[in-house]
């Protein structure tokens, strides 16, 4: 795919091509300072409707109250004989003596601990919402989105640089209405309601797109792809903002922040998991087992 991208930059002269990068340079440039001040007028709204954000909290306090929950969630899940023992599959130190019973020593304890899942994992598959939030980190395998892998394979079929970038503006113009459809749909029906249409609406679009990429017309074959692609991004918006609002609405004050680590983490773990992907089928003719590959998810 790079290959493909090169060729097709490769008909510019250099002094075209420079004069391109330098406008385009220019143009994001301003956009990012738009983007700032209205960044900064909007926090600055909300900061001003809230006046609860202007109260500070006490560290202290917030550390201590995380851990008492933390401590408690531990203590209901575990037997009440094992209780007391600070480590998984281990037996609690003598606090005098500090020896071990039945003979474990550290290494040992170390051992079992490298193959117990982290704790904050721990905390977050504790949560009713977390197999929402895997759903969500699993959409980040889709490679039928305006990414770099994506234009690279339009690119090989002959669409211009311009044309993709006009239909990837078109593309998140669309995805803005997901907000819109959002606010009707949660308005009207459950949250559950609003995340199961968004999801299947989303995969019914994907596989329209997937569907184009065996079809030997181009303007058929461009047509289905990219108008799958621009429609499923209502539906991944609308999704995002549910698994969002129920993980707000759901999941304790205390471990909201541990809980949200582990989900940004899922995100990125499984987007590098895609440009992997990416790795092992480099040529665009396979870009259908690329996109079958995260099609499942």
């Amino acid at each position: 795919m790079i290959t493909a991208l090169r060729s097709v930059a490769g008909s510019a002269t250099d002094d075209e091509h420079g004069k391109d990068l330098r406008g385009a340079a220019v143009l994001v440039g301003c956009l990012n300072i738009i983007a700032l001040i209205v960044e900064y007028l909007c926090t600055a709204f909300i900061y001003n409707n809230i006046p609860e954000l202007a109260d500070k909290h006490d560290d202290k306090k917030d550390v201590a109250s995380t851990s008492n929950f933390l401590a408690t969630t531990e203590d209901r899940s575990q037997p009440l004989n094992k209780a007391a023992s600070p480590l998984p599959f281990t037996v609690a130190k003598e606090e005098e003596g500090g020896e071990e019973e039945d003979g474990i020593g550290e290494d040992e304890q170390q051992n079992c601990n490298a193959v117990s899942l982290p704790h904050g994992l721990k905390i977050y598959m504790k949560q009713p919402v977390a197999w929402g939030g895997i759903s969500l980190a699993l959409l980040y395998l889709n490679a039928l989105t305006f990414g770099g892998l994506m234009t690279a394979y339009l690119v090989w079929r002959g669409m211009k640089f311009s044309t993709v970038g006009i239909w990837r503006g078109v593309s998140s113009a669309i995805g803005l209405f997901g907000t819109v459809a959002y606010h009707f749909s949660n308005k009207y029906m459950p949250i559950e309601s609003t995340g199961m249409w968004s999801i299947t609406f989303q995969f019914l679009t994907l596989s329209l797109a997937y569907a184009s990429l065996f079809f030997e017309d181009y303007f058929t074959s461009s047509s289905l792809l990219i108008g799958g692609v621009c429609l499923s991004r209502v539906g991944l918006w609308v999704f995002d903002i549910t698994i969002t609002q129920i993980m707000q609405e759901c999941i304790p004050p205390p471990i909201r922040g541990v809980t949200g680590g582990v989900q940004q983490s899922l995100n990125a773990f499984f987007g590098l998991l895609a440009f992997v992907i990416g790795i092992l089928f480099p040529d665009p003719s396979e870009f259908f087992i690329y996109v079958a590959a995260g099609m499942p998810a």
